[in-house]
C-alpha cells in the first residue's frame, strides 16, 4: 500500500479539482479522539463468549480492523478483545483458503486477511486467502460473495483492498479460471487480477460518470449511480493504475463534485449511510488531497467535515446506529466499526 501511495503522489495532477472561489464554513475540530475511545470501549463490551463480535466473521474482522487502525492501534497481545477474536477467525479457516462460517466467503475472507495483515499475524492464512480471492474472480473480471458467479463492485473492491494491502506478504497467487480454488494453476501476480477487474469496473460506470453495484443493476434503482459505489469505483481504478486524467476518472470526480454531501448517502438517502462514510474516507485518503471543491465552487476540508458529522451522530453509549434497517446498519456493531474506520482515515 505504501508503494501504491508513492506512485499516486507521482502521478500527473492534470485533473484540476481544487479550484474554487469560496470555502465551506469550518467549525472547530471536534474531539474525534474521545469519540474513538468511546466507540472502541463499546465494541470491546460486545465480544461474545466464543471470541467473535456479532457471531459473524465479517463483523469480527471489522472489529479487529477498528482496534488495529484506531489509536492506540492494538496488537494481539493487548488483550482478549483482540486475541480471542483472532482465534475465532483462525478456527474458521478452510483448506481452500477461505475464512467463513456459513455464507459470503469472498467478503468474509477479504476482511479476515486484512485484519490478519494489519495485526501482523498468520501470514500463512493471508497467503491462502489471497489465493482464494484470486480463484473466485469470475470470467467477467468481477468478484462476488463467493463462487456463484454473481459479481458486484462492492465485493470486488473489498477483495482488491485485501490483495493490495497484503502485497508484501505475497507468495505466488495461483489462478486457474476453470478449476477449484484448491488447484494450483499458473502463478500470477495480483496485478493480473487487477487487469481482469478493470473491465468489470468500467462496466459498472454510468454515462453520468457515477458507478453502480453491478453492470445491469443498482441498489439505487434502475441503473442509477450512487455515492458509495462511485467512491468504490474510483478506488478500484486507482488500484488498477488508471491515470488521473483518464476520461473515466475525470467523469467520476465530476459526479463526486456534483453530489458532495455528508448529510445523506447520495442516491440512497439514509440507506447504507455508514458504508458510504467508510468508502468516502478510504477513497479520499488514498487519493491524497485534503480538499474537494463541489459543483458550486465551495472548498471542503473533507477530513474535518467528516469528523464533525460522525462525532455528532455518536450515541450516548458510544455506538453508532443507522435508523434505516436496510443493509443491516441498524446493527450497532456494524455501524460502529464503519464509523470508526472512517474516522481512522481522517487522522
Amino acid at each position: 500500500m505504501r508503494r501504491l501511495r508513492r506512485r499516486e503522489r507521482a502521478w500527473s495532477l492534470a485533473l484540476t479539482l481544487l479550484v474554487g472561489c469560496s470555502r465551506a464554513p469550518v467549525a472547530p475540530a471536534p474531539d474525534a479522539d474521545a469519540a474513538i475511545r468511546r466507540g472502541l470501549a463499546f465494541l470491546r463490551a460486545q465480544q461474545s463468549a466464543d471470541g467473535s463480535y456479532g457471531d459473524h466473521p465479517g463483523l469480527t474482522s471489522l472489529a479487529l480492523l477498528s482496534f488495529a487502525r484506531c489509536p492506540p492501534q492494538a496488537r494481539p497481545s493487548d488483550g482478549p478483545h483482540v486475541a480471542r477474536a483472532v482465534a475465532y477467525l483462525e478456527k474458521l479457516a478452510r483448506p481452500d483458503g477461505s475464512v467463513v462460517a456459513e455464507d459470503n466467503p469472498g467478503y468474509s475472507t477479504a476482511l479476515a486477511i486484512l485484519a490478519f495483515e494489519k495485526l501482523g499475524v498468520r501470514a500463512d492464512l493471508v497467503r491462502a486467502g489471497r489465493r482464494y480471492l484470486a480463484a473466485i474472480q469470475s470470467e467477467d473480471g468481477g468478484i462476488g460473495y463467493g463462487r456463484d458467479g454473481r459479481s458486484d463492485l462492492s465485493n470486488l473492491v473489498f477483495a482488491l483492498d485485501a490483495l493490495v494491502a497484503t502485497e508484501g506478504l505475497a507468495a505466488p497467487v495461483f489462478v486457474a479460471p476453470d478449476t477449484t480454488p484448491e488447484a494450483e494453476g499458473q502463478p500470477v501476480d495480483h496485478k493480473a487480477v487487477l487487469r481482469r477487474a478493470r473491465a468489470f469496473i468500467e462496466r459498472c460506470q454510468g454515462p453520468d460518470g457515477g458507478f453502480r453495484y453491478q453492470p445491469e443493476a443498482s441498489k439505487a434503482g434502475a441503473l442509477n449511480s450512487y455515492g458509495s459505489m462511485t467512491y468504490a469505483g474510483v478506488r478500484s481504478l486507482v488500484y488498477c493504475e488508471v491515470p488521473r486524467d483518464d476520461p473515466r476518472v475525470v467523469a467520476a470526480w465530476r459526479w463526486i463534485r456534483d453530489h458532495y454531501t455528508l448529510e445523506s448517502h447520495p442516491g440512497m438517502g439514509g440507506k447504507g449511510l455508514y458504508y458510504y462514510y467508510q468508502t468516502f474516507a478510504q477513497t479520499l485518503r488514498l487519493w491524497g488531497e485534503r480538499e474537494i471543491v463541489d459543483a458550486r465552487g465551495v472548498k471542503h476540508d473533507w477530513r474535518r467535515e467528516l469528523r464533525a458529522k460522525l462525532v455528532s451522530l455518536q450515541r450516548a453509549d458510544g455506538a453508532w446506529r443507522n435508523d434505516d434497517p436496510q443493509f443491516w446498519e441498524q446493527n450497532p456493531i456494524l455501524a460502529t466499526t464503519r464509523a470508526l474506520l472512517a474516522l481512522a482515515e481522517t487522522l
